[in-house]
């Protein structure tokens, strides 16, 4: 909107404006704003008001956060306590006006890696003013980084490869492999930065990142314009994002990257390069294409079917084996680790009986939690997904999925991380914080590589902020905590052991490497303690920071992760996995009973065919249309008539997008078996209305539902009557779950 007025109020109901902030111009004024008031007010409630001085817009934008700000008057001007004073003291500096002085701080001896605070109180007569500045100690660089390193980044800029290199990532994954960028015509191709506009001198990257000792990840990515099957109609900038008319360009394009920084030499009647080099050896791995699941015609990756993108993909892998048999292939980093998200590489047929991950030698995810902790997410909200279980489950499915369908094959998670602004972002803070424990949830749970999302960038828009450096190349506090995570778990193998706390607040896991355990422990929000006799032990904080420390009586916990090694109490150790043991127990026998739970899931409207509910194993959505009436023999439908199929296609959750409208007390009627259940269903009634649950063991349910897209839950117990659900004004049905309770 253009213009803002404020007002106050005492009661809520008859508000003053402030005279000083009326007619305030906020056309174009992006980010944080700040709106003096020339004189104290008194309020309780605070109104703004958007306007166009009466004209009519089509959108307004409110604020995400309002501070308020009551002056100095209460002010305490004390230095804040952050951790252990390592010096004090005072100085004078004398100044001509305009001028400057300098004053020497002292320290008792060179700060060692990790965060520090300096606060400095500085007064000139009746003038005073606090002046903070974080001061990061990054550690000393890795002695070496190999291709086993299990710590990636994504990366589009050489310039950062020394600083990366200090960071201490093995591996790079590159954003700019891209078609158009080295083809600009048929059949032609220049690795050497010529094509313009974008002048992406690949030879010389590759070359930046491996003299640095990082492996590099390429992801083969978007379509020239000369083989795009995009019509003319559509906007250049989106036509990349289309299949090629013809699947063997790409192949063309796959086999000639590989073949040039690949291991295999090759004759120059093979390459379509002018200066006909090959086996520059800068490429191991080669990656298909970006996120093909996302299939937005206005920002998706790919804007083509499921089936285009995989017959394109066979031609690809196969060309790059082709080019260079030594070299692996990794399927396309697909956005989201939901086992429904990657089975199309089991599940889709070729016409000669094979599958797509009879030609993947890595399989490639990605995940965002958003503003949400990685420690709760359901949801990822890149790839617009919702689930029923936490992340840490997701990953564990998606092993084992992967051990019944390609045993052996390396999973890696090569986008993840957390904006410090923007829509999806929190801040630097909580960046820092979650970065590396959404890592180490990751490996835990037996991924083999994790790339975080990005090198750079803070701009407050989607994933521009999720940058380990700022946009003027100074360093974040998650450069750090990514940084000692890395030194930390360098060199260590396989999965951790998650050691079940009483305080659900809490996580703990148990890492081996060699003969050494390392433990590392945070808690999702707030503090807490882990209560337990380590002995004697080192302890290192998120930012690097070593120290000695007494843990017999157990240490504090923050959201920053802190590593735990040179534990002298070995018992302890054997405590907590015996803890893990009994846990593991518990939870096995749990899924074999609830395996033998009755369960109905139902999704309205259909279109959700492949979306499943865990409960003990993978049980899918059956789908109900409007046109399905009640009858006995059926055992569900609506009543007395039939509803309205419905989809809402702004919606990105798919159980949620497809529906059935119903009339008001139309009723959806189902048979289950006898049995105590927990029901849950997705409705959204039209206006604030009454839902009535009948058939139910005591009489019939009745209790009030909110208007929107809501979400009900109620245990009951089912006799022999059919259950019926209702509500008295207009709505839709979305989703319906009967899980079945264990006694």
């Amino acid at each position: 909107m253009w213009k803002l007025d404020v007002a106050v109020s005492l009661d809520d109901k008859t508000y003053t404006p402030i005279t000083s902030a009326q007619n305030i111009e906020m056309f174009q004024k992006w980010g944080s704003q700040t709106i003096p008031i020339s004189k104290p007010i008194t309020g309780r409630y605070i109104r703004l008001r958007y306007h166009h001085d009466g004209a009519k817009e089509n959108a307004f934008r409110m604020p995400t956060s309002l501070s308020v700000y009551d002056g100095v008057a209460d002010e305490k001007w004390d230095l804040p306590k952050a951790g252990v004073e390592i010096g004090a003291g005072e100085f004078i500096v004398k100044t001509s006006p305009n001028g400057s002085g300098t004053a020497p701080i002292k320290v008792p001896k060179p700060l060692a890696s990790g965060m520090y605070l300096l606060a400095t109180r500085f007064e000139n007569g009746a003038y005073k003013e606090l002046i903070f500045n974080r001061i990061l100690v990054l550690p000393n660089k890795l002695a070496s980084v190999t291709a086993d390193s299990r710590f990636g980044i994504n990366a589009a800029d050489p310039k950062f490869a020394p600083i990366l290199r200090r960071l201490g990532v093995g591996w790079v994954r590159f954003e700019n492999m891209k078609w158009p960028f080295v083809s600009p015509e048929p059949g032609k191709y220049f690795f050497d930065g010529s094509v313009k506009p974008w002048v992406v001198n690949t030879d010389n990257i590759f070359k930046t990142y491996t003299d640095q000792g990082i492996s590099v990840l390429p992801f083969l990515f978007e379509t020239a314009l000369y083989a795009s099957s995009a019509p003319e109609t559509i906007k250049e900038e989106r036509r990349f994002f289309y299949p090629p008319k013809d699947n063997s360009t790409y192949g063309e394009f796959a086999y000639q990257v590989a073949a040039r920084y690949g291991a295999t030499k090759h004759s120059t009647d093979d390459l379509k390069t002018t200066d006909g080099k090959s086996a520059l050896g800068t490429l191991h791995t080669f990656e298909i294409w970006n996120e093909p699941n996302l299939t937005d015609p206005g920002c998706g990756p790919w804007v083509g079917t499921n089936g285009q993108f995989l017959e394109m993909f066979r031609v690809g892998a196969e060309n790059v084996k082709k080019a260079d048999p030594t070299a692996k292939v990794s399927s396309s980093g697909y956005a989201g680790i939901q086992v429904k998200t990657v089975d199309e590489l089991r599940s889709y047929t070729y016409a000669d009986g094979k599958h797509p991950i009879d030609f993947v030698d890595i399989l490639n995810v990605h995940f965002y939690s958003g503003r949400v902790a990685p420690e709760l997410s359901t949801d990822d909200f890149n790839a617009k997904q919702t689930g029923d279980i936490v992340v840490e489950d997701e990953f564990h499915n998606l092993i084992k999925w992967r051990d019944k369908t390609k045993p052996g094959l390396p999973i890696w998670l090569s986008e993840t991380g957390y904006d410090s602004a923007g829509p999806f972002g929190t801040n630097e803070r909580t960046q820092c914080a979650r970065l590396p424990r959404v890592i180490m949830i990751a490996l835990s749970s037996g991924i083999d590589k994790v790339f975080v999302y990005r090198e750079s960038g803070s701009d407050a828009s989607m994933h521009a902020a999720s940058g380990l450096l700022r946009n003027d190349g100074s360093y974040k506090p998650s450069f750090l905590t990514y940084s000692t995570l890395i030194r930390e778990l360098d060199g260590v193998k396989g999965g951790a052991t998650h050691i079940p706390l009483a305080d659900k607040n809490a996580r703990l896991y148990i890492w081996k490497k060699g003969n050494e355990y390392i433990l590392t422990a945070w808690t999702i929000e707030g503090s807490s303690k882990l209560a337990v006799n380590l002995g004697s032990a080192t302890v290192t904080n998120a930012f690097g920071h070593r120290t000695q420390q007494d843990l017999t009586k157990g240490i504090d916990l923050s959201i920053y992760p802190v590593y735990i090694r040179h534990i002298t109490n070995k018992a302890a150790i054997d405590g907590l996995l015996n803890l893990y043991t009994q846990d593991v127990a518990r939870k096995a026998a749990r899924q074999k009973a609830l395996a033998g739970v009755e369960v109905v899931a139902l999704k309205f409207g259909g279109g959700a065919e492949n979306e499943t509910i865990e409960v003990g194993t993978p049980r899918h959505y059956s789908p109900v249309k409007g046109a399905d009436t009640y009858t006995d023999a059926k055992g569900f439908g609506f009543m007395p008539g039939p509803a309205t199929d419905d989809s809402r296609a702004w919606i990105s959750s798919v159980l949620d997008k497809t529906n059935c409208k119903l009339n008001p007390g139309q009723e959806f009627r189902i048979r289950v078996k006898p049995g105590k259940y927990h029901l849950r269903l997705g409705v959204s009634p039209y206006n604030d209305a009454n839902m009535t649950i009948k058939g139910a063991v005591g009489g019939d349910v009745k209790f009030l539902v909110d208007r929107g897209d809501i979400i009900v839950e109620r245990d009951i117990e089912v006799g022999s009557a059919p259950l019926s659900l209702s509500v008295d004004a207009y709505n839709v049905m979305r989703w319906l779950t009967l899980v079945q309770k264990l006694d």
